[in-house]
């Protein structure tokens, strides 16, 4: 005896996940307030509860219109999660292109399709829906695939759900809801499951996610500048131990940089400390710009930053240490009390085959840097 699972049954589990998955969603979105994306998704997953609901009473003769209601709301679903993704990432919320979706999917049979039928505006509701799904995918894997965990499986998952109803949308303007093929792949029965699969794989994968770009944000904050986003002392000091100890092993060379900014508390006596603060910012930003990723830069302390830059000799590091000197020069940050143009001055020492401790190589380019302040700043000085 075949086992058959009612439609019905089918919807009203369907309703129950996505109703406590929005539930858990809006209790997230309460919990971390403050960001933005959790909200955006608890809407979708609320809307998602909404549509299922509409499609229940659509059953109902005098009720068939609330059937592509029901289809707006579930656009809305991954339109909102679109959205979320997007604020995720950072970027604007284009509630306007998330909200047109679906109303387009509502309005579009109510006007043309007279009278109504079970498959009323189907064809666009699916291509729709996948659209926002792939997009989903899209800004999933944009903005955190390669930081993220979870971020990769909700591309993965949204962009299978957006391939899984174009083709459902294609095969049903190619045939008919009552063919073999759509029926036995397409039909509501395969795509209640599918959509009830997405929903839990979703909603879970979305919280650990939240919570994974928490634990990120703190690990970053123990371990960077809170002004200047660069590497705090106590981080720069353990990378920079490490990969010593890894170019040791080489006999590759290794130099390091102590960088200070010129007359900083005159800067901070004469033009504020928000200026001074916003002189840091733009160094530091600058710095990290001239350097490759392999190389490590910190504030060290105040107005004083270390580079490490590892396999690159004296020789080149003086041309790295000129080209930040020159580029901080061009800096000019215009104020009430006129154009502040800050300069650098920066100490190099080497060690040819990376056969020194970080605290000396730290000390000899103090030295230097000592050297530089004494023979009138604004320079590059190198050890003796």
């Amino acid at each position: 005896m075949a086992f058959q699972i009612d439609l019905n049954t089918l919807m009203l589990c369907s309703m129950l996940v996505t109703a406590t998955c929005g539930v858990l969603f809006l209790l997230e979105a309460w919990r971390r307030r403050e960001i933005a994306s959790s909200l955006w998704w608890g809407i979708g997953f609320a809307c998602s509860t909404v549509s299922l609901l509409f499609y229940i009473a659509s059953s109902a003769p005098q009720l068939d219109w609330l059937g592509p209601v029901g289809n707006g709301f579930v656009v809305a679903t991954m339109s909102f999660i679109w959205v979320g993704a997007r604020s995720f990432n950072g970027r604007s919320a284009a509630i306007v292109p998330a909200l047109v979706g679906p109303f387009l999917v509502i309005i579009v049979p109510l006007l043309m399709s007279r009278p109504l039928v079970a498959w009323s505006g189907a064809v666009p509701f699916f291509f729709v829906f996948s659209l926002f799904s792939l997009m989903a995918g899209f800004e999933f894997w944009r903005g955190g695939a390669n930081r993220y965990q979870n971020a990769m499986i909700l591309a993965v998952t949204s962009s299978f759900n957006g391939l899984y109803y174009a083709g459902r949308g294609t095969v049903l303007w190619l045939t008919s809801p009552d063919h073999p093929f759509f029926i036995a792949y397409f039909g509501s029965k395969v795509a209640t499951i599918e959509v009830m699969l997405l929903i839990l794989i979703s909603s879970f994968t979305l919280v650990a996610l939240g919570r994974e770009q928490t634990e990120m944000a703190l690990r970053r904050a123990a371990t960077h500048d809170v002004l200047t986003d660069v590497l705090n002392r106590r981080e720069f000091i353990s990378r920079a131990e490490q990969l010593l100890q890894r170019l040791a092993l080489t006999r590759a060379p290794v130099t390091v940089l102590v960088m200070d900014l010129d007359f900083f508390k005159k800067i901070n006596d004469t033009y504020g400390h928000p200026v001074g603060d916003q002189v840091l910012v733009m160094f530091a930003a600058m710095a990290k710009s001239t350097i490759r990723g392999s190389d490590l830069l910190c504030r060290h302390g105040g107005e004083e930053f270390v580079i490490c830059l590892p396999g690159v000799g004296q020789r080149r590091a003086i041309d790295i240490a000129e080209s930040i000197r020159a580029r901080c020069a061009e800096i000019a940050i215009v104020t009430e009390r006129g154009t502040l143009r800050p300069t650098i001055s920066i100490g190099v020492a080497s060690a040819p085959f990376s056969q020194r401790d970080l605290p000396s190589l730290i000390a000899e380019a103090d030295e230097a840097l000592y050297l530089a302040k004494s023979e009138g700043r604004n320079r590059v000085a190198t050890a003796a």
